[in-house]
Protein backbone atom coordinates (compact mmCIF):
# COMPACT_ATOMS: atom_id res chain seq x y z
CA UNK A 1 0.00 0.00 0.00
CA UNK A 2 1.36 3.46 -1.00
CA UNK A 3 -1.03 5.50 0.97
CA UNK A 4 -2.94 4.28 4.04
CA UNK A 5 -4.52 5.80 6.93
CA UNK A 6 -1.54 6.87 8.56
CA UNK A 7 -1.42 9.19 5.84
CA UNK A 8 -4.72 10.65 6.52
CA UNK A 9 -4.08 14.54 7.34
CA UNK A 10 -4.00 15.17 10.96
CA UNK A 11 -3.26 18.40 12.45
CA UNK A 12 -5.53 21.77 11.55
CA UNK A 13 -3.47 22.96 9.25
CA UNK A 14 -3.08 19.77 7.28
CA UNK A 15 -6.73 19.03 7.49
CA UNK A 16 -7.39 22.63 5.94
CA UNK A 17 -4.68 22.18 2.95
CA UNK A 18 -6.48 18.46 2.17
CA UNK A 19 -10.27 20.42 2.71
CA UNK A 20 -10.50 17.29 5.14
CA UNK A 21 -10.05 14.84 2.48
CA UNK A 22 -7.76 11.67 3.34
CA UNK A 23 -8.08 7.94 1.65
CA UNK A 24 -5.71 4.24 0.68
CA UNK A 25 -4.63 3.03 -2.26
CA UNK A 26 -2.62 0.66 -3.51
CA UNK A 27 -0.48 0.02 -6.58
CA UNK A 28 0.61 -2.89 -8.87
CA UNK A 29 3.61 -2.25 -10.56
CA UNK A 30 3.34 -4.59 -13.50
CA UNK A 31 6.72 -4.46 -16.60
CA UNK A 32 4.78 -4.75 -19.73
CA UNK A 33 7.71 -6.95 -21.03
CA UNK A 34 6.59 -9.76 -18.04
CA UNK A 35 2.76 -10.48 -19.80
CA UNK A 36 1.72 -12.89 -22.13
CA UNK A 37 1.62 -10.69 -25.69
CA UNK A 38 2.65 -10.96 -29.23
CA UNK A 39 5.91 -8.48 -29.61
CA UNK A 40 6.16 -7.62 -33.71
CA UNK A 41 9.36 -6.68 -35.59
CA UNK A 42 8.17 -2.89 -34.08
CA UNK A 43 9.31 -3.18 -30.89
CA UNK A 44 13.56 -3.10 -31.61
CA UNK A 45 15.13 -0.52 -33.36
CA UNK A 46 19.36 0.41 -34.21
CA UNK A 47 20.19 3.79 -35.11
CA UNK A 48 16.65 4.98 -35.49
CA UNK A 49 15.16 2.39 -37.55
CA UNK A 50 13.23 -1.16 -36.96
CA UNK A 51 13.19 -4.06 -39.28
CA UNK A 52 13.46 -3.21 -42.98
CA UNK A 53 14.40 0.08 -42.28
CA UNK A 54 11.22 1.77 -41.59
CA UNK A 55 11.73 4.80 -39.25
CA UNK A 56 11.25 4.96 -35.58
CA UNK A 57 9.04 7.22 -35.38
CA UNK A 58 6.61 5.92 -37.34
CA UNK A 59 5.66 3.53 -33.86
CA UNK A 60 3.68 5.73 -31.60
CA UNK A 61 1.88 5.38 -28.52
CA UNK A 62 -1.21 4.61 -30.90
CA UNK A 63 0.42 1.72 -32.56
CA UNK A 64 3.20 1.11 -35.10
CA UNK A 65 2.38 2.49 -38.81
CA UNK A 66 4.87 -0.49 -40.23
CA UNK A 67 5.80 -4.07 -39.17
CA UNK A 68 2.77 -4.45 -36.82
CA UNK A 69 0.55 -7.87 -35.76
CA UNK A 70 -2.33 -6.23 -36.57
CA UNK A 71 -2.26 -7.97 -40.05
CA UNK A 72 -1.93 -11.37 -38.13
CA UNK A 73 -4.94 -10.63 -35.81
CA UNK A 74 -7.61 -12.22 -37.91
CA UNK A 75 -5.08 -15.20 -38.80
CA UNK A 76 -3.54 -17.05 -35.23
CA UNK A 77 -5.37 -18.83 -32.72
CA UNK A 78 -4.80 -17.04 -29.88
CA UNK A 79 -5.54 -20.37 -27.63
CA UNK A 80 -6.63 -23.73 -28.42
CA UNK A 81 -6.55 -27.34 -27.54
CA UNK A 82 -4.06 -29.97 -28.62
CA UNK A 83 -6.06 -33.03 -29.47
CA UNK A 84 -4.19 -36.03 -30.51
CA UNK A 85 -6.01 -37.62 -32.94
CA UNK A 86 -3.46 -40.09 -33.61
CA UNK A 87 -3.36 -41.73 -30.76
CA UNK A 88 -6.87 -41.90 -30.20
CA UNK A 89 -7.52 -43.90 -33.93
CA UNK A 90 -4.66 -45.94 -32.42
CA UNK A 91 -2.27 -44.62 -35.30
CA UNK A 92 1.68 -44.95 -33.76
CA UNK A 93 1.99 -41.30 -35.37
CA UNK A 94 0.13 -38.99 -37.19
CA UNK A 95 0.33 -38.37 -41.30
CA UNK A 96 3.11 -36.56 -42.26
CA UNK A 97 0.83 -33.69 -44.30
CA UNK A 98 -1.77 -32.00 -42.66
CA UNK A 99 -5.20 -33.55 -42.59
CA UNK A 100 -8.78 -31.55 -41.45
CA UNK A 101 -10.57 -34.18 -39.04
CA UNK A 102 -14.36 -34.00 -39.10
CA UNK A 103 -16.02 -32.72 -35.83
CA UNK A 104 -17.14 -35.85 -34.66
CA UNK A 105 -13.75 -36.75 -34.59
CA UNK A 106 -12.82 -33.92 -32.30
CA UNK A 107 -15.54 -34.70 -30.34
CA UNK A 108 -14.92 -38.19 -29.75
CA UNK A 109 -11.36 -37.89 -29.22
CA UNK A 110 -11.46 -34.96 -26.66
CA UNK A 111 -14.02 -36.98 -24.70
CA UNK A 112 -11.43 -39.77 -24.67
CA UNK A 113 -9.06 -38.06 -23.47
CA UNK A 114 -11.56 -36.57 -19.76
CA UNK A 115 -11.81 -40.14 -19.57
Amino acid sequence: MFRDGGDAPRTPAQVAEMQGYGGSDDWIVMPLQCATQWDSLAHIFYEGKMYNGYDATLVTSSGAAKNSIDKTRDKIVGRGVLLDVARHKGCARARSRATRSPWPTLEATAAAARA
